[in-house]
């Protein structure tokens, strides 16, 4: 429910890692304000949603008030990565992506373990990590904070599946399959928005989910259960609806060293769609209704499904599985908040 990376896909990039994130260790506690100058690289995916050659100015100028900065942008999906890595090797304090949860999240799968700091700045549909985090939603407001903040940092958890970091959620099936028909038409995307979201999911659910019988089994903290959709969270928030933030599971934070998952449920009827859309806004939780079963918060999670289904990492489709591991890293990324 983020930006896409710029151009074409492209294979996976091999990613060199230090020894620090080879080993799965977290870094060293977060440093104190040193004075003086640091060094920072700019990521910038120039076709996320909300990015623009203006606002990419004012955000070097506000960053370069503090930093020095060396800014690149995004060529192709998975150019994150590349971009970021050679950040940490050049020995970058920050690595600030102006980009939406997805480009973001190709730069942590290279920042994971290390002591460069990432800072989200906001350029995507819901941008959640930079939420999440205090950044807000505007990306030249969120860079002018980086730039008072300076190096003062601080770390976070991430949850990991097959290899691959999530800063807050992971979802298969329904959710799963309305970002990765969004994703196949950025145009569509860019048009409408969250409209684009919303008018797939209504599609889907009501083509293929609302008479389902369960196909997906979701297990943690000793508890299964059967169901159509499984969400996998690695912090409060799934995603956010304006200044909102949508709720679904429980007991999972950005430090709570744990994961949390839920089940949607088959059976799923029209009059269900704005009772959770409700629930999931407002004060009353999601989990709460009969249709959405939460799963006690643990340290790994497992999902199995009958037939491939497809997998959203942070709000970017990442391919169709048939079973898979959740795990969590506690303190595993730091950043600028």
């Amino acid at each position: 429910m983020t930006d896409a990376g710029a151009g074409a896909s492209r294979p996976a990039p091999e990613i060199r890692t230090s020894s620090v994130a080879a080993t799965g260790a977290a870094p060293a506690p977060a440093a104190t304000k040193p004075s003086g100058r640091g060094a920072l690289t700019l990521i910038v995916n120039p076709i996320a949603t909300t990015v623009s050659l203006k606002h990419t100015d004012q955000i070097r100028a506000a960053l370069a008030e503090r930093f020095d900065v060396t800014m690149v942008r995004t060529e192709a999906k998975g150019h994150a990565t590349d971009l970021a890595q050679e950040a940490v090797l050049a020995g970058a304090d920050v690595v600030a992506v102006y980009a939406g949860d997805g480009t973001t999240n190709e730069a942590i799968r290279a920042l994971a373990g290390t002591h460069t700091a990432l800072a989200h700045l906001p350029g995507g549909n819901a941008s959640v990590l930079a939420r999440m985090l205090g950044m807000g939603s505007d990306g030249v407001k969120a860079a002018r904070r980086v730039g008072q903040l300076g190096h003062a940092t601080r770390s976070i958890d991430l949850g990991y599946v097959d290899g691959r970091p999530f800063s807050f959620t992971a979802g298969i099936g329904l959710d799963g399959a309305v970002v990765k028909l969004v994703d196949s038409d950025l145009a569509r995307k860019h048009r409408f928005r969250w409209g684009a979201f919303w008018m797939e999911a209504v599609r889907l659910a009501r083509e293929e989910y609302f008479t389902a019988d369960p196909m997906i089994t979701v297990s943690s903290g000793g508890a299964s259960q059967r169901g159509v959709t499984a969400i996998v969270q690695n912090a409060e928030a799934y995603t956010y609806l304006g200044p909102r933030p949508l709720t679904v599971g429980e007991g999972a934070s950005l430090t709570s060293g744990t994961l949390t998952a839920s089940a949607l449920l088959s059976g799923l009827g029209w009059r269900d769609v704005p009772s959770i859309t409700f629930r999931t806004v407002g004060p009353v939780r999601a989990g709460g209704h009969p249709r959405i079963h939460p799963l006690p918060a643990s340290t790994e999670v497992t999902v199995s499904c009958d037939r491939p289904m497809p997998m959203q990492i942070d709000g970017d489709y990442w391919k169709d599985i048939t079973e898979a591991t959740f795990t969590v890293r506690p303190a595993a990324l730091r950043v600028v908040a």
